[in-house]
């Protein structure tokens, strides 16, 4: 699977200038019109015109390069593959137009043959993105027979025919900021520079959540409960509310019931590009009643009592 920048011809540190000379020479040399509307010249092209595209603008290119080429055509790149901005380009050059469809959406599931390999992140990592190990398989020639078998009565003894040994070694992947529970990519697009890509190709790292104390994960949407003091529930007041990412600061109305529910909205997980942005945090808030008091705390407490007291006697 070609990258965008392999389609180009280009370093993934290419400036500009150099990513539109690339686009033209290949443009005036795949495009339909250019090639009697061959089958073959038509998906280049469309290779072509994506992949300019998102290079040649700086936040979509941005994004590109954070996510990865997979992640990044599944989702991002999905509400406009393609525009006539490249049949301009290109007309403006050498008097050619004609518009091209977009290539087939690619499916949300990973590939039915590949080899998928889990890595477990934290919620917060899905914010940052992380480093993660992964125990990926590698298949290696039999040192019996190295794959030679001169008929089937003559099966090796050591890899039984199949003429390689499987191992598994650990890798260093690069998981990407605003990931989400389930998305995958093809190992070639996270693996960390330092690590030698000698592993199959259908192999694809799938991120899974761990669990985090103190919150309940329903989809993409957080439940948590929070102790709040008497006082703050009755007369209302600024309380901080802890998330995946701090504390945040909400105001409560006086007079607040024990067990109500607040929301947080968009302080939830991160949801595939094409459901939303982020789910919601709900926080059930309890009343904290306090254990020990000093004599000063009690008398106050005693004497808010009475008064209760008095006015229901009324």
């Amino acid at each position: 699977m070609k990258n965008y920048y392999e389609i180009l011809g280009v370093k993934r540190d290419a400036a500009l200038e150099e990513i539109k000379h690339a686009y033209r020479n290949l443009v005036k040399k795949f495009h339909p019109d250019a090639n009697n509307y061959s089958e073959e010249a038509k998906e280049q092209f469309q290779e072509i015109s994506e992949a300019y595209q998102v290079l040649s603008n700086e936040e979509s290119r941005k994004q590109y390069d954070s996510w990865g080429h997979t992640a990044y055509r599944r989702y991002a790149g999905r509400a406009n593959r393609y525009t006539r901005q490249e049949d301009e380009d290109y007309s403006r050059e050498s008097g050619h137009c004609g518009a091209c469809q977009t290539k087939k959406e690619e499916e949300d599931e990973p590939p039915p043959h590949s080899i998928r390999v889990a890595v477990k992140m934290s919620y917060q990592e899905l914010f940052t993105g992380a480093v993660k190990s992964a125990e990926v398989p590698l298949q290696e020639p039999c040192s019996s027979c190295s794959g030679e078998q001169t008929s089937a009565s003559e099966k090796c003894r050591v890899c039984h025919g199949k003429g390689y040994m499987e191992r598994k070694q650990w890798v260093k992947v690069r998981i990407p900021a605003r990931t989400y529970e389930r998305c995958f990519y093809p190992l070639a697009d996270v693996l960390c520079e330092e690590e030698e890509n000698i592993f199959p190709e259908n192999i694809i790292i799938i991120v899974l959540l761990k669990d985090q104390k103190g919150f309940e994960r329903k989809n993409y949407h957080l439940y948590s409960t929070q102790q709040v003091s008497y006082m703050a529930m009755a007369l209302g007041g600024e309380i901080e509310i802890p998330t995946i990412e701090g504390a945040a600061k909400y105001r409560l109305e006086p007079g607040t019931r024990n067990g109500a529910r607040i929301r947080l909205a968009g302080q939830g997980l991160w949801m595939p590009p094409k459901i939303g942005n982020r789910g919601d945090l709900y926080i059930t808030l309890q009343v904290e009643v306090p254990r020990k008091l000093n004599e000063k705390q009690r008398a106050a407490l005693q004497a808010f009592w009475n008064t209760m007291q008095e006015e229901s006697a009324l």
